[in-house]
């Protein structure tokens, strides 16, 4: 006769079972192949990225002889520098996101042929920087264990939490302590990527867009299960699984007047907040075919539109009147926030300046010390590797013109600016040419011309740096 031992006997071992569990699953999500498919075969060099450290990767989509364009999009970061090959095929560069927290990058590439439409699809796994804050008595070592990595060890403080910082794959939610499992707290990312065939469809008649979208699971393998659900404002669309983690299908559209409000299809997975496209198509009165919001394979392409980004800058340079009153150093900094979103990659920018010039008299100054508060906006792109942006601010400058002035003065002030940035990590070198100008106040009135240098920082890491903290106890 077997006795069995009570409940509360096995369950020491029933925790350390559960807890080896878990850590063979996150190994396996971090070694997991990535999903891909399609015709059009797309490959990426190196095939993983770290975020914060990598500063990209080369794609290679393979194509027949007869596709002479391809377009490419991705659900998370950039795509540049798209070029046919001598040989066939193309080739491009994968530029990653700002934020710094694990998710999978679908990217996507479209080609018509006489034959029809072809695609393909890959999902680029990118793995993310973070502390991990850690419970553990004061002065003990402490190491984390992610997936097949050990990060630290590191020594708890006086307040009994060691800070480990750690990468972390896509796909894998907690850590290891020993047998304890320790929450990262990874925020929900997308899972799907969505795109249509063309932009605009007459209006004037019956008109069918193919649909295409890719679903993967969170470590970046495919994906299996049901169709992602469709809202259409307008017509009929259903999509099929062509094989796993790729679905397509028809969107009919009836009809309807050239100018009014364009169709729009919702693509979402169901239970997934975050894995959520909304794909849209224009009436127009003539026929209009090209891929959605993609990069072409154009080489006369100079500017390429970038999503603005969330980022702060430092700056330092020298200032002269236009009137050759003053000549003297500037130095500012600034601060950008992701506009609304729309057509236009644009920031709302808030500014601060400070100028000072000693023109030694001429035009009856002696000194000259002002500093100038704005707000406004600015407008980013691409050119070829370079990031380029326009701004235009206004507000107020607060200014002394001489000693024997019985105070500082305010006036309205402005500022025009362009510049150029190459986009290296941690900051972005640029150099800025600029005009402040101000109306009235004891300085008088006057226009700056400047030239200055400053290094760029993207903010859009730092929240889920701060939130991969834990609350394990030793």
């Amino acid at each position: 006769m077997v006795r069995r031992r009570p409940l509360a006997d096995r369950l020491p071992a029933l925790a350390v079972a559960a807890a080896l569990a878990a850590l063979a699953a996150s190994a396996r999500a971090a070694d997991a192949v990535p999903a891909s498919g399609g015709t059009l075969r797309i490959v990426a060099e190196p095939r993983r990225l770290v975020l914060g450290r990598d500063a990209g990767a080369d794609l290679r989509i393979a194509a027949p002889a007869e596709v002479e364009d391809v377009a490419l999009s991705a659900s998370a970061g950039s795509i540049e520098a798209v070029r046919r090959l001598p040989g066939g095929g193309f080739a491009a560069r994968y530029r990653p996101p700002a934020a710094r927290f694990p998710q999978v990058a679908i990217v996507s590439a479209l080609a018509r042929t006489g034959h029809g439409l072809l695609d393909g699809w890959l999902a680029l796994p990118l793995s993310g920087q973070g502390d991990a804050h850690v419970h553990a008595a004061p002065g003990a070592q402490v190491a984390l264990r992610i997936g097949d990595e050990t990060f630290g060890p590191r020594v708890a403080g006086a307040d009994g939490v060691a800070v480990i910082p750690v990468v972390v794959p896509p796909g894998v939610r907690e850590g290891h302590q020993g047998f304890t499992p320790v929450d990262l707290h990874v925020p929900e990312t997308a899972l799907l990527h969505a795109v249509v065939d063309r932009a605009s469809v007459r209006a004037d008649r019956p008109e069918s867009v193919r649909v295409l979208a890719y679903v993967v699971a969170p470590h970046g393998t495919a994906r299996r299960g049901d169709a992602p659900a469709l809202e259409a404002s307008r017509g009929s669309v259903a999509l099929v699984a062509r094989e796993p983690g790729a679905f397509e299908g028809t969107w009919t559209l009836p009809p309807g007047g050239a100018g009014e409000v364009e169709d729009r299809l919702v693509v979402r997975l169901p239970g997934s907040p975050a894995s959520r496209v909304v794909l849209r198509v224009e009436r127009t009165a003539g026929a209009v075919e090209a891929p959605p919001g993609v990069a072409a394979a154009d080489p006369e392409r100079l500017l390429a539109p970038r999503p603005a980004s969330s980022s702060a800058s430092v700056w330092a340079g020298v200032a002269a009147d236009a009137r050759g009153r003053f000549v003297g150093p500037r130095v500012g900094l600034a601060a950008e926030l992701a506009g609304p979103g729309g057509t236009l990659p644009l920031a709302w920018r808030l500014e601060a300046e400070a100028l000072a010039a000693d023109p030694g008299g001429a035009a009856g100054v002696d000194r000259l010390l002002a500093g100038a508060l704005l707000a406004g906006g600015a407008l980013h792109g691409d050119v070829r590797r370079v990031h380029v942006w326009a701004s235009a601010t206004a507000g107020a400058l607060l200014a002394r013109a001489r000693p024997s002035a019985p105070g500082p003065g305010v006036a309205p002030a402005g500022r025009l600016a362009v510049g150029a940035a190459l986009p290296l990590r941690p900051g972005a070198p640029y150099l800025e040419a600029s005009v402040l100008a101000a109306s009235g106040g004891p300085a008088g009135a006057f226009a700056a011309f400047g030239l200055s240098a400053g290094f760029r920082f993207d903010l859009e890491g730092v929240p889920w740096r701060r939130s991969s903290s834990s609350t394990t106890s030793p």
